[in-house]
């Protein structure tokens, strides 16, 4: 390097590329660790639906899911890939008189920032798991990379295999539930 750094570039990612030369992986004794142990142990079982191709029938069907699922834990998730698919299913479930929130990448910054100083405390990884009403977190793509948010059940649209990964990963993120849906 000709200002005599020895620098090195890594990419940092739970979705590799197929490419990648290396790629660091978990050892036996890191397999072990108890708190990772916790997390490669934890179940998230997944359940696929199908709706028709209108929009109206998948907004329904999704909010609907969303509801169930408020049986299984208090912080639900709901991932679609399109904002206008995100905002129709916030409303519904207002209209259904839901705690709900939405979160897109659409959203002056601002308004994100005020909207996660409130949010953050009751949807953020390692936090402390209480009862009461279900809040649902409407969101896109926006909270795949880089969002230390834990949700207790999710709800998500078909999506790219290392979308899904990065969706799912916003599920019992510490392994604390054991078995999340």
């Amino acid at each position: 390097c000709q200002h005599g750094a020895d620098i090195k570039l890594i990419t940092m990612t739970a979705t590799p590329s197929s490419n990648t030369d290396e790629v660091v992986k978990l050892s036996k004794s890191d397999r072990k660790h108890p708190v990772l142990k916790q997390r490669i142990k934890a179940s998230k079982s997944a359940v696929l639906e199908s709706a028709s191709n209108k929009e109206t029938d998948f907004v329904k069907r999704a909010s609907m899911a969303a509801k169930e699922l408020s049986e299984c834990g208090r912080v639900i998730g709901v991932i679609v890939n399109r904002v206008n698919t995100a905002r129709k299913i916030f409303k519904s479930l207002l209209a259904a008189k839901q705690n709900a929130e939405l979160l897109t990448g659409r959203i002056r910054p601002y308004d994100r920032d005020t909207l996660m100083e409130r949010l953050f405390p009751q949807i953020r990884a390692g936090r402390t798991r209480e009862d009461g009403p279900p809040v649902y977190i409407v969101a896109t793509q926006t909270v795949e990379v880089g969002a230390d948010l834990d949700f207790d059940a999710l709800v998500t649209e078909a999506a790219p295999l290392d979308s899904l990964r990065q969706r799912f990963g916003r599920v019992d993120r510490l392994g604390q539930l054991g078995n999340s849906k």
